[in-house]
């Protein structure tokens, strides 16, 4: 059974108010600490071994990186809210929404828990003025870009059909539109 199929399977499972939000702990607890400091860690040591410098513009990198920080944490945790409040579900894959989301932040982008994920590590890594993690975070930025593409949309379009296909046709990926083109919202 792939990925695709096990998501499918396990969408169709009904889940507990404990298991949800647990699922909404634990699975963001590890993009916001395990994951960044783990490249945070990495660059560290690249930049150490590999001589690299930091940027540092002092105060630019703290309200540059802080604006980064913060917005990405709170659109991430704006969708966090908006799967399990509207989707009945959470943003980690074993415990996923039971309806099709289209309001909140999915006005915006299809993927606004990614959006505001990478949004984070730039800030992260503007804050630090690490140009290592910079790089770190746009190889992260792409490997999520093929998950998304090669697992999450197919299990969406599998799960919602022509509502997800034409949500996915209209809507970009990651960049958010500022403007909303008027899809219906959910109920």
């Amino acid at each position: 059974m792939g990925l695709v199929e096990l998501i499918l399977k396990r969408s169709k499972r009904s889940y507990s108010m404990v298991q949800k939000l647990v699922a909404t702990i634990v699975g963001p607890a590890i993009f916001v600490f395990l994951i960044p400091w783990g490249l945070i860690a990495l660059a560290g040591i690249l930049e150490h071994s590999l001589s690299i410098p930091r940027f540092n513009f002092e105060l630019a990198n703290e309200i540059i990186g802080a604006i980064l920080i913060v917005g990405g944490l709170g659109f991430a945790g704006w969708t966090v809210l908006t799967q399990f409040f509207i989707g009945k579900g959470t943003p980690v894959p074993i415990v996923p929404t039971q309806k099709f989301i289209v309001s909140g932040p999915y006005k915006f982008c299809r993927n606004p828990m990614v959006m505001g994920w990478i949004a984070y590590c730039f800030g992260l890594s503007v804050w630090l003025g690490s140009l290592v993690m910079v790089v770190l975070t746009f190889i992260v930025w792409g490997l999520g870009a093929i998950y998304v593409k090669s697992v999450e949309e197919k299990e969406l379009e599998l799960r919602f059909g022509e509502d997800y296909k034409k949500y996915r046709d209209e809507m970009p990926m990651f960049i958010p539109r500022i403007r909303s083109k008027g899809l219906a919202p959910n109920k």
